[in-house]
């Protein structure tokens, strides 16, 4: 299985949360149910030059978005986790400068945010 090495600007933000059903009898009592853990989800940010932003832009198509799960380090514990991308895009926005010698204009950083969704 494949790994994401990638460091992300700024550190994840973590979204964790538990399925629980609940009941209400006409007594007034409630009555709650839990039925399992739902999937961990990590957004990332990431502002990375030119050649970074292709390298991780080649790992969400060789995975073909949200398809196929992938390994990951999750950076709050260090355990290794199974992941696959959340969501069917990546959107990345380039910012540009101007080559002073030539003129011409030139990627010089892709910013863009990606999450990750915990295989169960």
């Amino acid at each position: 299985m494949e790994m994401f090495e990638w460091t992300p600007y700024s550190p994840p933000k973590l979204s964790e949360s538990f399925r629980v059903t609940t009941s209400q009898f006409e007594s007034g009592k409630t009555q709650r149910y839990y039925k399992g853990k739902s999937p961990r989800k990590w957004f990332l940010q990431f502002r990375v030059r030119v050649a970074e932003m292709l390298e991780i832009r080649d790992f969400y198509r060789a995975r073909k978005g949200p398809f196929e799960a992938f390994l990951w380090t999750e950076p709050h514990s260090g355990d290794l986790v199974t992941v696959r991308f959340s969501g069917d895009s990546l959107d990345i926005e380039s910012q540009w400068k101007r080559n002073l010698e030539t003129g011409e204009l030139e990627v010089c950083f892709g910013t863009f945010a990606v999450t990750f969704e915990e295989v169960l």
